[in-house]
């Protein structure tokens, strides 16, 4: 069983979320936790118990951030204006939309590993972006996927698993 140290949630002023109203995604890694919320990427450092706020006015493409996925020094963002690539050591984003090759700017889900990032989106299907050629290959009902809405996805080994409206594709 799980224990809770705390019987009520910290309170937002306590956090500076006052403005944010829905947590969509919860990521971490060894040093930080990223929420993904309506009012862009929040990010807690565990090590200095401080809260960072990234929004469209930082980089970040658009504020709804959706889906995160944490990709060594890059934290790649989902969005409902495409998808967002934070480089942490140099503090620079990087964006990309239907016009850089996504099938679709609403993107419900995203999720990497070693060579590709995986992109499902809000009936446009689902994408793979090859980090080392920099190009998405997009697959959807026109050429054998069997549903457009992608809500979740998750890489194993040489194997990605997609959750969609109407099941599971792998």
């Amino acid at each position: 069983f799980i224990t809770f140290k705390n019987k009520s949630p910290i309170s937002y002023q306590k956090l500076s979320l006052t403005k944010v109203k829905h947590f969509y995604t919860i990521k971490s890694n060894k040093d930080y936790i990223w929420f993904g919320t309506n009012k862009g990427l929040r990010c807690y450092d565990k090590n200095k118990e401080i809260w960072y706020s990234y929004t469209n006015f930082d980089g970040l493409i658009e504020n709804n951030v959706q889906s995160i996925a944490i990709d060594n020094n890059y934290i790649w963002c989902g969005t409902w204006g495409g998808v967002s690539r934070y480089d942490t050591l140099n503090k620079q984003w990087k964006n990309f939309t239907i016009a850089n090759g996504l099938p679709s700017n609403q993107i419900w889900a995203i999720d990497c590993n070693e060579n590709y990032v995986g992109i499902g989106t809000n009936g446009k299907g689902f994408c793979l972006y090859d980090k080392n050629k920099n190009e998405f290959k997009i697959f959807d009902a026109t050429n054998g996927l069997k549903d457009n809405y992608i809500h979740c996805l998750k890489f194993d080994k040489e194997k990605i698993w997609i959750g969609a409206q109407k099941g599971i594709l792998s």
